[in-house]
């Protein structure tokens, strides 16, 4: 589920606006999306283009075809934080204010830029009626939520929770993706008809990992079980470029002090050298 607001060029000689005219003086960053919701942070070509707030990092504004001269649509999704429904409106009354027009629509109401506060609070009273009753709308027991920079597994019961302290979801997004993490994706490999799921690791970095590696996988149509999780590290010994340990014995191996919950489906890892990791996978 996502609010979205078109912007219309009323230039009489249309240009398209590129991201610096959108962000304007804002503390704001961007970047692409991948098939992940993984964040590559300035670029803007290849993907959704996602704008965040860099000291209030929640779930991002995407701007879908920044190439597009006659209009801009912007999207975000819900439930968002306070901070995210108000730079969701900024961006589109500074749009409307380059391209010369006093109107936005919004969900295909026409709205004068001058109202947009009485629909700030309304998508903020919104967002806080769905997290209180996320319980009627999810059947799942989590939720898989595409954030600025990277997903974040949040709990039912964790998101009713934040209903109620919504100043403390704003909170929880912003630790969770400040620490610029790398969220390592399942990758497959097929040998000899043996199914592999591999999770690339590396020094010196954060790095997220599932708690349980996903087996399943979808191949030629079918959903195919994998035979192995491992875990490679490239160029980790002189004689040998990808070094390879199964998942299990990885995250059995990494020191207690290295690893702390990142949500509840997750683990994150605190960077480790190379020599850290040469005694995991050795």
């Amino acid at each position: 589920m996502a609010r979205e607001i078109i912007i219309y060029n009323k230039k009489f000689i249309k240009r398209p606006l590129n991201i610096e005219d959108i962000i304007g003086s804002e503390n704001y960053g961007y970047g692409i999306s991948d098939e992940h919701f993984r964040l590559d942070i300035g670029k803007t070509l290849g993907g959704p283009l996602m704008v965040f707030d860099k000291n209030n990092i929640g779930r991002g504004v995407h701007i879908v075809d920044l190439t597009n001269k006659k209009e801009l649509r912007l999207s975000l999704s819900v439930p968002a934080t306070e901070n995210d429904v108000k730079m969701l409106y900024k961006l589109a009354s500074r749009i409307a204010s380059l391209w010369n027009t006093k109107h936005i629509f919004v969900e295909k109401e026409k709205i004068d830029i001058q109202d947009v506060d009485i629909y700030i609070q309304r998508d903020i009273d919104f967002s806080k009626k769905l997290l209180k009753d996320v319980n009627e709308t999810l059947e799942l027991d989590k939720t898989l939520f595409p954030c600025a920079m990277i997903p974040i597994t949040i709990s039912i019961a964790q998101l009713q929770d934040f209903a109620s302290d919504f100043d403390s979801f704003s909170t929880y997004l912003h630790k969770k993706q400040e620490i610029g993490a790398y969220f390592s994706t399942p990758l497959f490999n097929h040998v000899n008809d043996i199914f592999r799921v591999i999770y690339v690791v590396f020094d010196d970095g954060h790095i997220i990992l599932p708690n349980t590696p996903q087996m399943t996988l979808h191949f030629e149509g079918n959903n195919v079980n994998c035979d192995q999780s491992l875990v490679v590290c490239s160029n980790l010994f002189p004689d040998e470029k990808l070094s390879k340990i199964s998942f299990t014995n990885f995250m059995d191996r990494v020191p207690a002090e290295k690893k702390s919950t990142f949500d509840i489906a997750h683990t994150l890892i605190e960077p480790m050298s190379i020599e850290e990791l040469q005694s995991i996978f050795r």
